[in-house]
C-alpha cells in the first residue's frame, strides 16, 4: 500500500481549507478562545463571553460544514450561497445572545448546558439538512455512515497526535529536566482535538456526493459491531430492563429515579443498532431484521411507561428542573418514534428530524426547557418560605438589613438580631426537611437561572450588595444563594444549627503600617504547634490557646494573650462563603497590655464551630507586630 506522501496531505488540507472555509475559521476561533481561557482563566474578571464564543464557534463547525454540504448537494450558486451563509452566522450570532453573560449566574457550567441542546440540534441538522426532500433513503443512510466513520477515524488519528505530543513532551522532562508547564499538554489536546480533527474530518469528506448516494458498499466491520456486539448486548439490557419492570408491577414499588436514565440510554442505544443496520433488512436472509425492528419498537412502549411513572413522581414531588424536563421531552420523542415505526412507517429520516424539532422548539420562549425549570423551582421555593412563615406574600417577613458601609463585610444593621431566624427560642418554626429543601431549592435556581427573581421579595437592593461581594471575591460559587439565605433567615448550611467552617484572608497581597513598632514575628499555627523566636537574647514562643481562640505570646519572665473572640464571632456572622477575602484593616488585631503593644495581622485563618456552641481556630497564619512601652 503506498503511503501519502507530503505534497499530498499539504493538498489535501489545502483544498478542505477552500472547501470548507468557515468550518476552519470556526474551529480556530474556538481553539483560540480555549486556549487563552486555560492560560488566563484566572485572570479574566468575566469568562462568559469567552466561554460563549468559544461554544458558538463549536457549533459553527457543524453549522456552517451543513451548511456547505446544502449547497454542494442541491447546486445553489450565485448569492444564494451568500445568503445561505449569512443566514447560518446570523442563527450563531442568536445562540450567543441567548447564553448566560455572567450577570445571572456565576456558575462556569451553566453555558455548557444550552450549547449541549444547541450542539445536538445541530449535529442532528447535519444529519438530514442536505437530504431533507430527498426520498432516497439510502443516500441518507450513506451519507450519515460516511459521516459516522469519518468521526471515528479523525477522532482515532487526532487523539494519536495529542498523545504522541504529549509523550514527547514527557519524554524532554524526564532526559533534559526542561519542564513544560501543565497547561502546555491541556493546549495539545484543545488544538489537535479542535482542529486537527477538524481538519481531518473535512479531508474525508468525499468530493462526489452524487456518486455516495448511490454506493451500496456496506462495511464487514460495521456489520460484525452492530449484529454481534450492539445487538446482543441491546437484549441483555431489555431483559434487565423488563425484569425490573415486572419486580416494579408485582411489588407496587415506585421504580427508582435511575430507571428514567436507563430506559433513554438503551432506547437510544437499540435506535442507533437498527440504523445501522438498515441497508441489510431487505437482502437475503436478513428480513429478521425489519422485523426485529418493529418488534423492538413495540418492546419500547412498555418500558416508556415505567420513564413516565418514575419521572412523574420526582416532578410531584420535586418539581421540574432542567434534567426532569428533558427527559420528559425524550420520553415523549421516543413514545412519537416507537408509534411511527410500529404502525408500519419506515422513514429513518424522522428519527433525527422528529428530535432536532423538539429540542429546537423547547430551547427558548416561555414553554422552554430553562423558562419552565426556573418557574417550577421558583413556585416551590415560594411556597416553602411561606410555609416556614418567612415569606408573606411578596415579602420577607424578618428581612436582615446590611450595613452598606461595612460591605463588603455582611454586618447587620441591628447587631443583636440574629441572621438565621428560622429558629424561635431555640424552637424550629421549619422541619428539617423544609430547610434543606430551601438551601437546595435556592442553589439550584443560582447555578441554573439566577436569583434575579427574588430581589423584589427585598427592601433593600440586593443586586447591588451582590455586585460589591463578587468584586471583593475570588469564590464566586453558591455566593448569591449564602447572601440571599442569610437576609432571609435560613441557615446556609441547611440545619438549625449555627455550626460553620470558613476561611477568611486578606485580598491579594496588600501592605501593612509597621509604623510605632519594634519588631515582627511571622507565623503559622495549627494544633499545639508552637513558633519560637529570638530577640535581644531573649526567647519568644507564639502558640494558639483556649480552646484555641486565643494567642499566647510567651516570654522568660511575662505572658501576653491575645483575645480573638470578639473577631471570631464577627467573621462568623459576616462571612460571605466558605471561602472570603477581606482588607488588610478587616483581619488586623490591636491589643496593648502594661508594657507591651501588639499589632495581629492575619494573612489566613480557618474556623471550625459556632457562636453558640464554641469556635476553635484550626489554622493561623500571619504576622504579629511588638512594641515595648518600657524603653
Amino acid at each position: 500500500m503506498k503511503l501519502p506522501s507530503i505534497d499530498y496531505l499539504t493538498q489535501s488540507a489545502t483544498y478542505s481549507l477552500k472547501r470548507f472555509p468557515l468550518v476552519i475559521i470556526s474551529a480556530c476561533i474556538a481553539a483560540t478562545v480555549a486556549t487563552y481561557l486555560n492560560e488566563f482563566w484566572d485572570t479574566v474578571d468575566n469568562p462568559f463571553p469567552l466561554m460563549n464564543l468559544m461554544l458558538v464557534a463549536v457549533l459553527g463547525i457543524s453549522a456552517f460544514f451543513s451548511i456547505k454540504i446544502l449547497i454542494e448537494k442541491k447546486g445553489i450558486k450565485g448569492p444564494y450561497r451568500t445568503i445561505a451563509q449569512v443566514v447560518g452566522l446570523v442563527v450563531l450570532m442568536l445562540i450567543y445572545i441567548s447564553l448566560p453573560d455572567g450577570t445571572s449566574s456565576h456558575n462556569p457550567f451553566t453555558p455548557y448546558y444550552r450549547f449541549a441542546v444547541f450542539s445536538v440540534c445541530v449535529h442532528l441538522v447535519v444529519s438530514f439538512l442536505p437530504y431533507l426532500r430527498d426520498s432516497h433513503t439510502l443516500a441518507f443512510w450513506n451519507y450519515n455512515k460516511v459521516l459516522f466513520l469519518n468521526i471515528l477515524a479523525s477522532l482515532l488519528f487526532s487523539m494519536v497526535i495529542a498523545i504522541g505530543s504529549s509523550l514527547a513532551l514527557a519524554a524532554i522532562t524526564s532526559l533534559f529536566e526542561y519542564k513544560f508547564d501543565s497547561s502546555t499538554y491541556v493546549q495539545i489536546f484543545i488544538w489537535s482535538i479542535g482542529l486537527v480533527n477538524t481538519w481531518i474530518f473535512l479531508s474525508k469528506t468525499p468530493r462526489d456526493l452524487e456518486a455516495m448516494d448511490n454506493e451500496i458498499f456496506y462495511p464487514k466491520g460495521l456489520k460484525i459491531f452492530s449484529q454481534y456486539i450492539l445487538l446482543p448486548l441491546l437484549t441483555v439490557y431489555l431483559l434487565i430492563l423488563y425484569s425490573y419492570t415486572i419486580k416494579v408491577t408485582m411489588s407496587w414499588d415506585w421504580p427508582k429515579g435511575i430507571v428514567t436514565y436507563l430506559v433513554i440510554c438503551i432506547s437510544i442505544l437499540g435506535i442507533f443498532t437498527f440504523l445501522l443496520l438498515y441497508p441489510n433488512r431487505k437482502s437475503n436472509g436478513q428480513r429478521w431484521i425489519e422485523i426485529s425492528s418493529m418488534v423492538y419498537y413495540g418492546l419500547l412502549i412498555p418500558l416508556i411507561l415505567v420513564l413516565y411513572f418514575a419521572i412523574g413522581i420526582r416532578i410531584n414531588d420535586y418539581g421540574i428542573t432542567i434534567n426532569r424536563y428533558l427527559i420528559v421531552l425524550l420520553g415523549a420523542w421516543l413514545t412519537f418514534v416507537s408509534f411511527y415505526f410500529v404502525l408500519g412507517f419506515k422513514n429513518i429520516k424522522f428519527i433525527p428530524i422528529s428530535l432536532a424539532f423538539m429540542l429546537l422548539i423547547t430551547s427558548f420562549g416561555p414553554w422552554g426547557i430553562y423558562a419552565v425549570s426556573e418557574r417550577s423551582q421558583f413556585r416551590r421555593l415560594k411556597s416553602q418560605l411561606r410555609a416556614t412563615h418567612l415569606l408573606l406574600g411578596d415579602k420577607v417577613i424578618k428581612e436582615t438589613i446590611w450595613d452598606k458601609t461595612q460591605l463588603p463585610e455582611l454586618v447587620a444593621v441591628d447587631t443583636k438580631k440574629s441572621p438565621e431566624i428560622i429558629t424561635t427560642e431555640n424552637k424550629p418554626v421549619a422541619t428539617q426537611k423544609q430547610v434543606n429543601d430551601i438551601n437546595s431549592i435556592t442553589r439550584y435556581l443560582e447555578e441554573n437561572h439566577g436569583l434575579e427573581s427574588m430581589n423584589d421579595w427585598f427592601s433593600q437592593d440586593m443586586k447591588g450588595i451582590l455586585k460589591v461581594l463578587y468584586d471583593s471575591s475570588n469564590y464566586h460559587n453558591n455566593l448569591a444563594s449564602t447572601l440571599y439565605l442569610k437576609t432571609i433567615g435560613v441557615p446556609e448550611n441547611g440545619s438549625f444549627s449555627d455550626y460553620n467552617s470558613y476561611t477568611a484572608s486578606i485580598a491579594d497581597e496588600q501592605a501593612y503600617s509597621i509604623k510605632g513598632y519594634d519588631y515582627s514575628m511571622e507565623f503559622d499555627l495549627s494544633g499545639e504547634i508552637e513558633n519560637t523566636y529570638n530577640i535581644n537574647e531573649k526567647t519568644y514562643s507564639l502558640k494558639l490557646m483556649g480552646q484555641n481562640t486565643n494567642l499566647e505570646l510567651k516570654s522568660d519572665s511575662s505572658t501576653y494573650l491575645i483575645n480573638l473572640k470578639p473577631k471570631l464571632k464577627l467573621l462568623a456572622i459576616t462571612g460571605k462563603v466558605h471561602y472570603a477575602t477581606y482588607s488588610v484593616d478587616t483581619l488586623t488585631w490591636e491589643q496593648q497590655f502594661p508594657d507591651l503593644k501588639t499589632k495581629l495581622i492575619i494573612r489566613r485563618i480557618i474556623v471550625n464551630g459556632s457562636i453558640t456552641s464554641g469556635q476553635e481556630i484550626t489554622t493561623l497564619n500571619g504576622i504579629l507586630l511588638t512594641k515595648d512601652l518600657n524603653q
